[in-house]
């Protein structure tokens, strides 16, 4: 045991940027997931596939690994599960047959075309509390803190 208090390295976890960060991400993403699960019967990674679809197509399921920032055992199976609802295409790439490229159905632009007004009035919920101010500085931090991380 240390003479000093101030010697001693603690962290309460409750104060520590980090976890608070994370408990803030977990806690929007779960609102907005109990909605597009109980409205449309997608969970998060799979309505995540789909709204990069929806700009980005077609991709190939390492590019959604990265637009998505999910881990590619969770890509897989989402991704499974929207070709077996018919929502995506699945394809081998004729330029590389060792890779497959995504892109949306007509059902899957018509689904993700209804999720996101859903998923913009939530976020509008959440964020509401804040001003103009403090939503534009929550934004300049977060520019930042993905710079820093390489986004």
């Amino acid at each position: 045991m240390r003479d000093d208090p101030e010697d001693d390295v603690t962290v309460r976890l409750d104060e520590f940027l980090p976890f608070q960060l994370a408990v803030v991400a977990n806690k929007v993403s779960q609102t907005i997931a109990r909605i597009i699960e109980e409205e449309f019967k997608l969970h998060i990674p799979e309505w995540r596939i789909l709204a990069t679809l929806l700009y980005h197509s077609p991709v190939s399921s390492q590019m959604l690994v990265q637009q998505t920032a999910m881990d590619p055992a969770r890509v897989s199976r989402a991704q499974t599960r929207l070709a077996d609802l018919g929502l995506i295409d699945v394809q081998q790439d004729p330029d590389d047959k060792r890779r497959v490229l995504i892109k949306l159905t007509q059902r899957g632009s018509e689904i993700v075309s209804e999720t996101i007004p859903r998923a913009i009035e939530v976020e509008k919920e959440i964020f509401g509390s804040l001003s103009d101010g403090e939503r534009s500085c929550l934004e300049t931090t977060l520019e930042k803190l993905f710079k820093v991380l390489g986004d």
